[in-house]
């Protein structure tokens, strides 16, 4: 661990950093920061979990989420320029097998429209959730029958599974796998010998923290995610070591990799709606590839953040300050990382502020959670049918199978294997739960002229209802 305390208050930000972790239920913290071309710190808070009292250390494992789509971001911009890809040729120059929803996104699909989320392409994220066998090529293949969310570059949306054909173009077009090529291209010429999209690599190392929830106010074990399948879209776990190397990748500060590759990475292809930004110091103006461009505190930045489960992660670079700040909290979906991230810069930079962002950031949880809406209770009105009638076997082109037990006055539900715990809502109507996400979306059947239930419509959180038909067998 390196630091240069006399530049900034770095030292205090970074013990009222430790200090935070209890309040917000967050065992420990990867910490990397730099600036003027320096690295400041490489380190970490806390412990690496609930059962594991060992010190976060500077070459301690996290996963990193989404911020990996970043590398792979670079992965296809150093590509470019050495002329391996177009990053403006159809994707089916490519994929020639590729089938989209809409032939005419099908034949204009480019790895510039896929990285920068201008494909038109959904979430769908309960298809590689809910499934962690599938692999890179059957979720390629699934693109065909998933519904697209609009039109192409009409709109900025966010999608992993874009984000997983862009990695399979990689690998079509080099002859090997994303992993080697990221290997090969970033992160052995950056130096990163801790970075890599492997969860047994990662659980098998002596160094590496575990993933928490919090649930009864305190944080407890989760499971590793299986997401090899969506690796291209943030499967990366790394140290703060690396991460210091990967800052100083990102500010120029490194002859390894191609400036114009870099500086193509980072620059704006698609504008932000508005209001994506919680507070008005941080400014999200687009998308590049991988990274948000903005401003903070009216300096130009580039920003993007993780989230798998049981770690959360901020990422900011300062370009013209020649700095960077890289946080990554072993505990899911906490808002401590932004906070945090936020006071680091602050500190950096040398700006004040009349309250501190961990305040902030706690009054803003607060009023989210006063808002949201109260869950409903279950059984307000019976079925429209015995259950068994809805027992069988249903389908959706794209995401696959869906089957429902009738047994002991409860339905059973299995979506592409996994088990959903299904409380009835009403009429038609259950609540199916998710826990390891903490997830609840409904799942409603419809009946035909006759009377039969024929098919299911199943709301994926935050998503459209996708329509699971009854297999014919099943109907008849």
């Amino acid at each position: 661990m390196t630091t240069v305390a006399e530049r900034t208050d770095l030292a205090v930000v970074i013990d009222q950093v430790a200090d935070e972790l209890a309040r917000w239920q967050v065992p420990g913290a990867e910490i990397a920061i730099v600036r003027d071309g320096e690295q400041l710190y490489a380190g970490g808070v806390g412990v690496r979990g609930v059962a594991d009292a060992a010190a976060v250390g500077p070459r301690t494992l996290f996963h990193h989420g989404s911020c990996g789509k970043a590398f792979t971001g670079l992965l296809a911009a150093v590509l470019a320029e050495a002329g391996v890809l177009d990053l403006d040729a159809p994707i089916r120059n490519y994929v020639p097998e590729l089938r989209l929803p809409d032939p005419v996104i099908t034949d204009r699909l480019t790895l510039r429209d896929l990285l920068s989320h201008r494909s038109g392409l959904g979430r769908h994220d309960f298809l590689w959730i809910l499934d962690g066998a599938i692999g890179r090529a059957e979720t390629v293949r699934c693109l065909t029958d998933l519904p697209l969310v609009g039109d192409l570059r009409g709109q900025w949306s966010y999608s992993n599974l874009g984000y997983t054909l862009a990695g399979y173009v990689i690998e079509r077009v080099t002859g090997s796998s994303w992993e080697t090529q990221l290997e090969e291209r970033i992160l052995r010429p950056l130096g990163m010998t801790r970075t890599w999209a492997s969860i047994a690599r990662t659980t098998s190392d002596q160094d590496h923290a575990s993933p928490h929830v919090v649930r009864d106010g305190k944080p407890q074990l989760t499971e590793w995610r299986n997401d090899s399948a969506i690796a291209p879209a943030g499967g990366l776990t790394s140290c703060a070591e690396d991460s210091v190397r990967w800052l100083l990748a990102q500010l120029g500060e490194l002859d390894a990799l191609p400036t114009a590759a870099v500086r193509r990475a980072q620059r704006l292809v698609i504008a932000l709606p508005d209001g994506v930004s919680p507070f008005p110091e941080l400014e999200f103006a687009g998308y590049g590839f991988g990274w948000i461009s903005g401003r903070y505190r009216d300096r130009p930045m580039v920003w993007h953040n993780g989230g798998i489960d049981g770690f959360t992660t901020q990422a900011l670079v300062l370009p013209r300050e020649r700095a960077g700040v890289i946080i990554c909290a072993n505990q899911h979906m906490t808002n401590f990382t932004l906070a945090a991230m936020l006071a680091i810069a602050d500190a950096v930079i040398g700006a004040e502020s009349d309250a501190s962002w961990f305040d902030r950031l706690r009054k803003a949880d607060e009023e989210r959670s006063e808002a949201a809406p109260a869950q409903r209770d279950g059984g307000s009105a019976a079925p429209s049918h015995p259950l068994a009638a809805y027992a069988g076997t249903y389908r959706h082109p794209g995401f696959g199978p869906l089957t429902v037990d009738a047994d002991a006055g409860l339905l059973q539900v299995s979506i592409r294997g996994c088990e959903l715990p299904a409380t009835h809502r009403h009429f038609d109507t259950w609540t199916l739960s998710y826990a390891p996400l903490d997830t609840q979306f409904p799942i409603t059947f419809l009946a035909d002229a006759s009377g039969d239930i024929i098919d299911a419509d199943v709301a994926f959180e935050g998503e459209r209802p996708l329509r699971f038909a009854r297999t014919r067998e099943e109907s008849r």
